[in-house]
């Protein structure tokens, strides 16, 4: 009888996730200059995906259920030397500021209020297909600004 491997298992289950481009900067910069995260946005919003934007990656998003951390699955062959370069030079994604979350994303993750992504220095782990962070999420207070720029 033929039994899957974990490794398969693990792909798909990273297949599974709600399917999003994030766009890597400072959300405070202009053009999101700078270090950090600045925009998740769904697949669909056609707005993010026609703009021209070399640190744009796609990925796939999960939230880890025993830990309610949100796992991003970049895809690696869109990696591009630029990328790990300026943002991913030691296998590492630094997030000095909060990261923002759409609200579409927000709702796919079927997140209860608005939240960003915790400011932190996360180690990325590295297989054959992607390259994955395990990031913390900050629930924004009521009343608290969102850390995102206007959608653009």
């Amino acid at each position: 009888m033929y039994a899957s491997s974990p490794y398969t298992a693990y792909l798909a289950a990273c297949r599974t996730g709600v399917r999003a481009e994030v766009r890597l900067g400072s959300p405070r910069q202009p053009d999101c200059g700078g270090v950090g995260v600045c925009a998740v946005r769904l697949y669909d919003d056609r707005r993010f995906r026609t703009d021209a934007c070399p640190q744009r990656i796609s990925a796939y998003l999960r939230r880890d259920a025993p830990t309610g951390r949100l796992l991003v699955h970049f895809n690696r062959a869109g990696l591009t030397p630029f990328l790990r370069r300026r943002y991913l030079s030691d296998g590492c994604l630094f997030l000095p500021e909060p990261g923002p979350l759409s609200g579409g994303v927000r709702e796919a993750l079927d997140l209860d209020a608005p939240y960003d992504l915790a400011p932190g220095r996360y180690p990325g782990l590295e297989d054959d297909h992607f390259l994955t962070f395990s990031l913390g999420l900050a629930r924004r207070a009521a009343g608290d600004p969102p850390h995102l720029r206007a959608a653009a």
